[in-house]
């Protein structure tokens, strides 16, 4: 039973196949036929798939243009926050030990 997937193209091959990755991935994931893409596909084309999931791996049955959501109630988060760069982290140990030098006297002894 094939699933939909959305793939983005990574490259185009010698024998007219393409590499296909899941959006956003770092690595390719598999091999598309190139007469099962549109003309005008280009390197970085996000589109819709039919993937058969087998123990080979992954097969791609059709593909059809990617459907796009148009968000119109986007939201957005303003971040509130000082303009100039924060100072450095200042840090302060629990008190209660002190370190001693080699002759067993406290650090400030005299």
């Amino acid at each position: 039973m094939a699933r939909k997937i959305d793939i983005e193209l990574t490259s185009r091959r010698d024998d007219g196949a393409w590499t296909w990755r899941a959006p956003g991935a770092k690595q390719p994931r598999g091999l598309v036929a190139g007469t099962l893409l549109p003309d005008a596909a280009t390197v970085g084309d996000v589109l819709r798939a039919e993937a058969e999931f087998e123990l080979e791996g992954i097969t791609i049955v059709s593909v059809s243009p990617a459907e796009h959501k148009e968000r119109k109630d986007e939201q957005l988060i303003e971040l509130l926050g000082p303009r100039r760069p924060a100072e450095g982290v200042s840090v302060t140990y629990a008190g209660g030990r002190r370190r001693r030098d080699e002759r067993g006297r406290s650090e400030g002894d005299g």
